[in-house]
């Protein structure tokens, strides 16, 4: 859609990495806040590293931007008219 209003390919790509990044940071926040409060619920301890604290994040970034550069190839090798329905 924005590419048939007149978005660039370096625009969708800001868009989606930025929206990508975004979720999987929340996603990496979760999960290091589940682990956290699962360690005071199970009998089995839990160990997390320091370094998950500080990796996961950075790990999840790449994982987005990565999967955004997929998002990316498919929105700007589509039909912009295509997004209007015809």
């Amino acid at each position: 859609m924005f590419k048939a209003l007149g978005s660039s390919s370096a625009m969708l790509f800001a868009m989606l990495a930025l929206e990508a990044v975004l979720v999987t940071l929340f996603a990496a926040v979760v999960g290091l806040g589940l682990s956290t409060v699962m360690t005071g619920i199970f009998a089995q301890t839990v160990d997390v590293p320091a370094s998950a604290y500080y990796t996961l994040p950075i790990v999840a970034v790449g994982v987005g931007v990565g999967a955004s550069l997929v998002a990316v190839r498919r929105a700007t090798s589509a039909d912009p008219v295509a997004a209007f329905g015809g």
